[in-house]
């Protein structure tokens, strides 16, 4: 779930989309199909999808990942929007 930070209690800012703006959602490149994902603690993690309804978490820049029930769900909902891509290229 996005964090939304009132400000003088009349702006708000999706603090997710302004650290990473295509952040949850599919991108395709070439080969390369991968999302980035924002954790807990507004790390941009990349996730890359190779099939088998599997999805590789790139954790080589942290120490550790913290995953929301959210960031599982949207994990889910990119490993089948990815499948849907790769059986259909």
């Amino acid at each position: 779930m996005s964090k939304i930070i009132p400000l003088n209690n009349k702006v708000e800012i999706d603090i997710e989309k302004a650290i990473f703006p295509d952040h949850g959602e599919l991108l395709l490149a070439d080969e390369d199909v991968c999302a980035v994902i924002i954790d807990m603690e507004l790390d941009p993690i990349k996730c890359s999808f190779e099939g088998g309804d599997c999805v590789v978490i790139e954790t080589k820049e942290y120490s550790h990942v913290t995953l929301s029930i959210d960031n599982l769900k949207q994990i889910i909902k990119l490993i089948k929007q990815a499948e849907k891509y790769l059986n259909n290229k």
